[in-house]
């Protein structure tokens, strides 16, 4: 059933439907409503995506280094641009280099789910058929 998401927004008034009309537009909006209807989502503060950035860009930063003296290096200048203490440089490297992992485990643990089904493919024998 189509939805009019004009008369809805007078059943939902304090909630955020009138923003998503406002931002995306009538088609759009509908769009999303139906997708992800009755799902809760949950969307990320910006302080937490500003922190998840830097933690990002210091991984990217040092996981790039060639050498303990590079590494050290880059360490301080990480400090000083982030106004950081080196165990805190530290502990956002490995949280992110934690999260690959893990990441990592789970798309590998994804492509093998098929894997079963190709080993033990069914063959199938077909009689060669003869017409005159």
């Amino acid at each position: 059933m189509r939805f009019d998401i004009r008369k809805l927004l007078l059943f939902y008034p304090n909630t955020l439907l009138s923003e998503f009309y406002q931002m995306f537009g009538a088609a759009d909006a509908e769009k999303l409503f139906q997708v992800f209807g009755g799902t809760t989502l949950q969307i990320p503060s910006t302080s937490t995506v500003d922190k998840i950035m830097r933690d990002v860009s210091i991984y990217e930063t040092l996981s790039r280094s060639t050498s303990a003296a590079q590494s050290r290096r880059l360490t301080a200048g990480l400090m000083e641009q982030h106004d950081m203490k080196c165990a805190e440089v530290r502990q956002a490297f490995n949280s992110v280099r934690k999260q690959i992992r893990i990441v990592r485990r789970l798309r590998e643990s994804d492509s093998r789910v098929g894997e079963h089904i190709l080993k033990n493919k069914i063959k199938v024998k077909r009689k060669a058929k003869r017409s005159l």
